[in-house]
């Protein structure tokens, strides 16, 4: 009796456990590679997987002031708010993923003392590495492009008249971000 309990608990495979990494990150947001200004870019991720592969991401990002480039207006700023999915594939310590989702975008550009402020849906898409140097001490690379959706994308779609997408939407912006950040596992 006690070899066929020992046996069958050797057989049912262990439950799949959620991994929860959280990843402050500093980087740079740019228009495209020849755009020669890139704004710093700082925020934070919630990654929560089950066993390393699929899982949800709450990605939280803010970029400094802007001076002009292709991307962002003189004296602006953005803001974003995303949820992701994500896949990732576990190889040991290193951890390849992609991730894409939607969110909230703000933009804010400062003139004159005053600010003027407009927010609206955004996509984001990307991928990355995560090696772990430790159990729950890791890096994080990451590229993901960002953008914000607009009525255009909305043209050939027929919506009913009751559903009113236009306030949910900013002008068109998109860009770039790459970053690094320390991942914590717990």
């Amino acid at each position: 009796m006690a070899m066929t309990v020992a046996a069958t608990c050797a057989v049912v495979p262990e439950p799949a456990r959620a991994d929860t990494v959280f990843t402050p990150f500093i980087g740079q947001s740019f228009a495209t590679r020849d755009d020669a200004v890139k704004v710093t870019t700082i925020g934070a991720s919630m990654t929560s997987t089950v066993g390393g592969g699929f899982g949800f991401e709450l990605d939280f990002g803010r970029t400094s002031e802007a001076v002009g480039s292709d991307a962002f207006a003189d004296n602006s700023r953005v803001t974003m708010m995303m949820g992701n999915a994500v896949i990732g594939f576990p190889f040991g310590r290193f951890r390849p993923y992609v991730v894409g989702g939607l969110g909230w975008l703000r933009k804010e550009i400062l003139s004159d003392g005053a600010t003027a402020r407009s927010g609206g849906l955004g996509i984001d898409a990307g991928g990355g590495l995560l090696g772990f140097l430790s159990g729950s001490v890791g890096i994080r690379f990451d590229l993901r492009y960002v953008r914000s959706v607009t009525m255009s994308d909305f043209d050939t779609i027929r919506l009913p008249a009751v559903l009113d997408v236009s306030d949910f939407l900013i002008e068109d912006l998109s860009f770039w971000r790459a970053s690094a950040g320390l991942a914590i596992r717990f």
